[in-house]
């Protein structure tokens, strides 16, 4: 575990928590801070295992990892940025369920990275989560994918989310292969809303967990993928 009391933290190197031996699972990451949390490009954050992913808690500690959004009092960073071409794994490279990766803040999330919690051979795919007490961007890819077991679950969960078409002036990201994409609505220095464009849902596999704080709304509806095992919506305000 890292902690960055009163300031800001940058990883631009790797962080490795693996399981390499038969039977091993991955370790536990955790990069916290009061401030900012940013994963450089090219940095790489690992705690894949030979029989099971680990987990990998950025902006928050590991218990509010694997408890979950239902964690409610966990530290929460400032902000969380994933830079384009970082990597964080939380995968099973021989057998087993994927492992948990969660990205949280208190203002706003970006995930620009590859994120990937794989199962291997009969196992499932694990759990990424991108949520932010404020709003999230996606412009990278999450994978939680398996290929003989049941994929994974994707959740995001920003304070206001939005199905649909975002106003003009928004900050448009790119799309992300399980994610979507995430607009950011309101001032360029204080957004408020993020919305997923309806069209870009449709690549995804597995579980999708649409949740928010305070508002969700379905404006458009979506295009979803044969594929999609399950799709859930939940607010704790407004539907």
């Amino acid at each position: 575990t890292i902690n960055g009391i009163g300031g800001d933290l940058r990883v631009a190197g790797s962080l490795l928590a693996q399981g390499k031996g038969p039977g091993d699972h991955g370790g536990t990451i955790a990069v916290d801070s009061t401030g900012t949390v940013t994963v450089a490009r090219h940095a790489l954050i690992d705690a894949s295992g030979q029989a099971g992913g680990g987990v990998v808690a950025i902006g928050t500690d590991a218990r509010r990892a694997a408890t979950g959004p239902s964690d409610t009092t966990a530290p929460r960073a400032k902000a969380v940025t994933i830079e384009k071409d970082a990597a964080i794994h939380a995968d099973a490279t021989r057998s087993g369920n994927g492992g948990t990766v969660t990205l949280l803040s208190s203002s706003q999330t970006d995930q620009g990275g590859a994120i990937s919690a794989r199962g291997a051979g009969s196992g499932h795919g694990g759990t990424a989560e991108i949520s932010s007490d404020g709003v999230i961007s996606l412009s990278g890819t999450e994978n939680v994918g398996a290929p003989s077991g049941h994929d994974g679950t994707v959740t995001l969960d920003p304070a206001t989310l939005i199905v649909g078409t975002g106003p003009s002036g928004s900050t448009t990201a790119a799309t992300g292969t399980h994610s979507g994409t995430i607009t950011v609505g309101g001032t360029s220095t204080s957004p408020t809303v993020s919305y997923v464009d309806p069209t870009s849902l449709s690549s995804i596999t597995g579980t999708l967990v649409l949740e928010a704080a305070s508002l969700l709304s379905i404006a458009s509806s979506p295009t979803l993928s044969a594929s999609l095992a399950a799709l859930t919506l939940d607010s704790h305000g407004n539907v």
